[in-house]
Formats: structure tokens, sequence, C-alpha cells
């Protein structure tokens, strides 16, 4: 793709700003089958293997926790489909539904209720249902291509319309085994049973292939080290981590919705501006957005990964956008280049849907990083429009060198919201955090310390409500700058700006 200066870059003045995070999870509202992959329950449950269920009637209550007496979260209508990872014992209880009254005291543990997350929805890692209220309608499990050449079908027969060929390792849900024509293989012998597919890598048979489901020879499938029905592809576990040596093997890994822990060597990475979107530019967008297992991208020692922009201008090291989500960066540092008004990590500016729940940790800017001084118009992290939310960075070092205005900007409508910055060093910028919108709400920044700030440590001429800074001080700094007098959604809570 050719180079092109991003809108948000235009604008001239500060801008950015962040908020607080809630812990990354998912939040795409997708087709159920490309769900399925991404679930909370963390440890194998014996009683029931991970399973797809439909609701017999309406009025089917979800609850905090396996009781009448626990709070309602949520009344499901007839036929919806919920997965659920566990059985558990819980309070008695009685039911009626489709007819028929039940007594018990067994409940099944809910992560994905309507195809829709329920931590994302409730807040909760999991609800509670009567297990008298729904019928089963498949359990999962996870398989890999044994061999290369493994075609997949749209009926169990060799005769069936072939819709791919997968490599050795590719891996797959399976949703069923069914007896369907004979077949013969190198790899798997012969036989007549056939596994029903409805992801391949992650992604769902409808998207790739435009069918509900596949089907596969068995025998050219063998088990997953981390194979287990119950167990939980959104859980790190033995098979879902790779070390990359590359930034084309790191977006690679990363769009693999099976890969859960994406390690990078230790090194120094050449890096394209995010918005030329070449094969070595960190741009994280659409691409990304379908995954359905939260990703952590780190490196292999904290500090021990550079991503160096050569010296260009513009920078744009890392930009997360459309989409993109429940990803944690950790221990990552940018060297070398020119922001040239926008930043060197950005959310959001491009008229795209939001990326959310995102967590930067142990990020540094180093002093290679300029601006021209004649400008003061170029910033290290960068929120702009498209309403990035659910946001957490920790641990963030800024010690940039000449002419960067800012190590936060927040600019452009509608801004950021659910963000939290927490323990953040800032030395020598002009300003070390700006707010200049006032759709800007629902952010923390705590625990930070500011030095050497050429003009202000903190300048704000707009927010919206509960922009709060607590424990913030700064030193050598000019203190404090409202262009438009203090906003009244702005709190300053034990801060010190001097």
């Amino acid at each position: 793709m050719s180079a092109f200066v991003p809108r948000l870059a235009l604008a001239a003045g500060p801008s950015a700003g962040r908020r607080r995070a809630a812990l990354p999870f998912l939040l795409l509202v997708i087709s159920l089958a490309l769900i399925l992959t991404a679930f909370e329950a963390a440890r194998p449950a014996p009683a029931l293997a991970l399973s797809t269920f439909v609701t017999k009637c309406d009025g089917v209550v979800l609850r905090s926790r396996p009781s009448t007496s626990s709070t309602k979260m949520a009344t499901l209508s007839k036929g919806i489909k919920v997965v659920a990872v566990d059985k558990v014992s819980g309070g008695s209880w009685r039911s009626t539904c489709a007819g028929t009254t039940a007594t018990g005291s067994s409940w099944y543990k809910i992560t994905v209720a309507n195809g829709k997350d329920v931590r994302t929805r409730f807040g909760v890692s999991a609800v509670y249902a009567k297990s008298s209220l729904f019928k089963k309608l498949y359990s999962m499990t996870y398989k890999k291509a044994a061999c290369d050449g493994v075609n997949l079908r749209t009926s169990a027969s060799t005769s069936g319309t072939k819709k791919a060929s997968l490599a050795a390792g590719t891996r797959v849900t399976v949703i069923g085994t069914v007896t369907g024509g004979s077949w013969s293989a190198g790899c798997g012998g012969n036989d007549t049973s056939w596994y029903k597919i409805n992801q391949v890598n992650g992604k769902s048979t409808s998207s790739l292939y435009g069918v509900s489901a596949v089907y596969g020879a068995k025998g050219l499938f063998t088990s997953l080290s981390s194979d287990a029905p119950t167990s939980n592809p959104a859980t790190p576990s033995t098979g879902t981590s790779v070390r990359v040596t590359s930034i084309p093997g790191l977006l690679t890994a990363l769009a693999d919705n099976t890969i859960t822990d994406i390690v990078v060597a230790n090194g120094t990475y050449r890096v394209s501006p995010a918005s030329y979107q070449a094969s070595n530019s960190l741009w994280i967008g659409s691409k990304f957005a379908g995954r359905t297992a939260p990703v952590t991208v780190r490196a292999e020692t904290r500090g021990g990964v550079t991503f160096d922009g050569g010296g260009a201008s513009p920078f744009g090291g890392l930009t997360f956008v459309d989409g993109a989500h429940d990803q944690t960066w950790d221990g990552f540092r940018f060297a070398n280049g020119r922001p040239l008004q926008t930043g060197v990590i950005v959310f959001g500016g491009y008229g795209l849907a939001p990326a959310h729940h995102i967590t930067l940790r142990n990020i540094t800017m180093l002093p290679s990083i300029v601006s021209d001084p004649t400008t003061n118009k170029d910033h290290l992290i960068y929120f702009s429009s498209d309403a990035a939310h659910d946001i957490l960075i920790e641990d963030y070092t800024a010690t940039p060198g000449a002419g960067v205005q800012s190590a936060l900007q927040f600019h452009h409508s509608p801004n950021v919201y659910n963000l939290t910055v927490r323990r953040m060093h800032v030395v020598g910028t002009q300003s070390a955090i700006v707010i200049y919108d006032g759709t800007v709400h629902d952010v923390l920044i705590e625990d930070s310390d500011i030095r050497d700030a050429r003009d202000d440590a903190l300048n704000v001429a707009a927010t919206g409500a509960n922009v709060v800074l607590r424990n913030v001080t700064s030193v050598n700094s000019g203190g404090t700058y409202y262009p438009n007098g203090k906003p009244a959604g702005l709190s300053l809570v034990n801060c010190s700006f001097q």
C-alpha cells in the first residue's frame, strides 16, 4: 500500500487521551461458530465437554451463581444458543419448560450467550442456568491435520465438493463424527468415519467457505498436545505459544486464533510506518478483529526488543484500529523516528471501528524519537477519533529527544473512554499530558511522575466526565495549564504539579 498521511495527523494542536481499562477480553458480536474458540473456563471440567446448547423455552434465567437466590443477570427466550464449559452442583431448583416440570440441583456454567461473551455483557467470568432448560446441540474437540493435502469437503464423501486442502499442523474444531463414504489415504489408512468441522485455524467455515460445516476424513487428523474436550482455548496452554524472529512472523502469528502467546525474540526490528500497512508495519486492524481468543505479544525479555523506525518521518510504530481487540503487548521499546503530528503508538483516527480491550505494559520511548521543535505537534501515545475503549497502560516510560510535545495526547471526537494509565514516567516533553477533546471520559491516570516538561506537566482544554489524575507529581515542569478554565469533569486527587 502506498504511503499516506493519516487524517489524525493533519489536525493542528494537541490531541489524545487515556481511559480506565477493563481487563482485556472478547467484545465482538460475531457468529457463534466464530466465537466458539474463546471461552472463559480455565480448567478442564470432567462433568461436561465444551458444548453448545439451545434454550428449550422462554424465560430461561441466567444467574451470577448456581443458586436461585443469586443475582439474575439476564432472561433468554426460546432458541438462544449458549456455550457451557461445565456442569456443576448448586442450589436446588424446580422448573417448568416446554410443558415439562423438572427438579434438580445441576447447573450449566455458561461463558457465551447469544453469541456474546458474558464477561463483556455482565462483568463476570461465567453465568449459571438450570440444566433442564437446555437441549444439547454438540460438543467440540480440537484436532490438527496429520499431513499435507488433507481435503475438506461439503459432505462426508470423497465425491463432495472440495473446499480446501490443509497443510500439516492446520488446526480445526470438530463438532461431530459421522459415518460416510469410504476413503483411503497414505497418512491415515482407510475408513468411513469423517469429522464434521466448523472452524479452521480459529476461523468459521461459514466465513472461509460459505458453509456452516465441512467434512474431513477422520484418520487424517491427530490430537493437539492441548487437546481436551473441556479445555479452554482462550487460555494459553501447551501448543499455543510461538517464538517469532521477524515482523511478518509476528503478524502471521497474531492472525492465527489458535495462538495465544507470541514471544518476540530479543533484537532490533526495523518497522515501516504503521499507516503504510507494509509487510513490516505494525498496523493492528481488521485482519486481527476476527480473533476470539485473547493474545499476548511479549518481548523475550522485557526491554529486549526494539521497534526501530529507521529515522522515518512519519514514524508510526504501532497502530490499533478497526476493531482490533483483546491484545496485550508487553516489554517493547520504540526508537529512531519522528511521529510527524501524530503518535508513535496510535489508537483510532481513521474513521474505522474502535479498537478495544488493549493492554500495553512495560513500553519505553527512547531519546532517538524526536520532533521538529518549530511545530511541537508530535506525540508518543496518541488517542484520536473512533472511540477506542477499555485500554490499560502500565509501567510506561517516555524519555524522548528534542521537540516531542506529549507522552499522552487526546484529540478529535469521539475519543477514548474507559482508560487507565498506571506508573507512567515522563521526562523532557513539552507537555506530558495533553487533553483537548470533550468526549474523553472515564479516564484514570495514577501513580505517575513527570520531570523537566518544557511548558507544563498537564495541558487540558476540554474533557468529558470522570477524568481523574491521582497521585501524579511533576517537578521542574511548569505545573498545569487550562486554556479554557479547568474543566468540570477533571479531578486531581493527591497531585502535585511544579
